[in-house]
This record gives C-alpha cells, sequence and structure tokens, in this order.
C-alpha cells in the first residue's frame, strides 16, 4: 500500500522547456500510482504555463510553455507534489475493471507453444494462469493506444523475441 507522505522525486531537465520528474527506479505498483497521482493533480490544477504530460512506469515529463521561467514550473511542481499526499493510495483504490477477451494459440498467439515450454508447463497451464491475472495499464507507448501493463505474475515472464516480428 502506498505511503500516505508525499512521494520522493528527483528533478531532472529534460528539455529547455521540460522536467523530468522521477519518482523512483524500479516497476511496481506505488510508484506508478504516485506517478499518476501527480499527473492528475498537475491536469486538475490547469496550470497556464502546461504544454504535455508524459507519464511513464516510474517518471513523469513535464512539458511547459517556451516562455515560462523553468525555476518556476519548478516551484509549482514543488507545490503540487505537496499535494499529492495521499492521492496514490486513492487513485489504486479508484480503478475500473475492464475485461479484454483473448485468444491463445494458432495465428492469434503463434508463441503458445514455445513459451509454455520454456516455462515447463502446459499451454492450457499458462493460458489458465496468464488470464487469472489483474493487469493494470501503467503507462500508453509510443505507439499510440498501445498500453504497457503491469500485473504479470513473475514466473511467467520471458524475454523478448531475439528478431522482433513485423
Amino acid at each position: 500500500m502506498p505511503s500516505p507522505h508525499p512521494p520522493e522525486c528527483e528533478f531532472e531537465r529534460l528539455a529547455d522547456d521540460a522536467w523530468l520528474l522521477r519518482f523512483g527506479d524500479r516497476i511496481d505498483p506505488e510508484c506508478n500510482a504516485c506517478v499518476h497521482a501527480m499527473a492528475a493533480c498537475i491536469r486538475a490544477a490547469d496550470p497556464a504555463w502546461l504544454r504535455a504530460l508524459v507519464p511513464a512506469f516510474a517518471s513523469l515529463g513535464v512539458f511547459f510553455v517556451h516562455d515560462a521561467d523553468p525555476e518556476a514550473v519548478r516551484s509549482a511542481l514543488q507545490e503540487r507534489l505537496a499535494a499529492t499526499r495521499g492521492a496514490a493510495a486513492a487513485r489504486i483504490g479508484s480503478t475500473r475493471t475492464v475485461e479484454i477477451p483473448v485468444a491463445y494459440g494458432g495465428v492469434h498467439g503463434p508463441d503458445l507453444t514455445s513459451s509454455a515450454a520454456e516455462l515447463g508447463i502446459a499451454p492450457d497451464e499458462l493460458i489458465r494462469r496468464h488470464s487469472s491475472g489483474d493487469y493494470a495499464v501503467a503507462m500508453i507507448g509510443f505507439a499510440p493506444g498501445f498500453p504497457y501493463l503491469s500485473g504479470l505474475d513473475p514466473a511467467l515472464a520471458l524475454p523478448r523475441l531475439a528478431t522482433p516480428r513485423a
């Protein structure tokens, strides 16, 4: 369960018109909840200097208008950070569930058999364990609409393919 205290956060200049807020160096629900709580807090404040927010697993890119004073933006962000007290915990409790139908094997999942073999389990067991998990959208990738999920059973983790499919 996330701490009720404001998350620790390091500020790093990303560009002349952007700060990168680092909430940690790990991929876990607490850290990710802090990222999204801060993004929600900034959006709710709707500052005139805000151009874009880019949440990731453990960091938040904050892009601001070119004529904004970077140090003034940093001060405003530090105030928002203090305002996120407890917001990360509330965020975890306020998610919604979306059920997504999944097809395994054949043309829908050509790696089912080889993945099961690499894990040392039967394909049916891989399907059962994978489909029984609860996953959370941790961030949206660079490809529009491509979500990166957290929550996979670590026992099911496999490395990426040596050569990606086209």
